[in-house]
């Protein structure tokens, strides 16, 4: 059962990551699609520079929140070492956001995800883990 979930660990954390993101898309669309008018739609795109702000507003917390849900289940998953899968998952999660973010300069994401990252691991560490004893 051990080698299973070592298995299943990285699929885990992909899925975790893709399931937040897949949901961030259809929130995204249907917020523009509720509060940006027919005469405000120009290409399939919203032009109101303020649902704009509000639809940024919601890619960070859905940025946020992959960066906690990839932390909570590497941790989860993981049958051992789950201090230490916590925090090279939080490096790991770090490198991948930085990547992401280079090409598009999208360094206010990236430090979202940072912040968010490493505060979702250091709560974890402080409040899941200290209860076990196996690392």
């Amino acid at each position: 059962m051990y080698t299973l979930r070592w298995f299943l660990l990285i699929p885990g954390v992909v899925l975790a990551w893709f399931a937040i993101f897949m949901l961030g898309l259809v929130t995204y669309a249907f917020v523009e699609m509720i509060f940006c008018s027919t005469e405000e739609m120009v290409s399939n795109f919203c032009i109101n520079e303020q649902i704009q702000n509000w639809l940024m507003v919601l890619v960070h917390v859905f940025v946020a929140l992959s960066a906690w849900a990839v932390i909570l289940v590497a941790v989860a998953i993981a049958p051992r070492y789950k201090n230490k899968v916590l925090w090279v998952t939080l490096a790991l999660g770090l490198a991948v956001a930085a990547y992401l973010a280079y090409p598009i300069d999208a360094w206010s994401l990236f430090a979202v995800a940072a912040v968010s990252g490493i505060a979702s691991a250091m709560l974890i560490a402080r409040h899941v883990l200290r209860t076990t004893t196996s690392d």
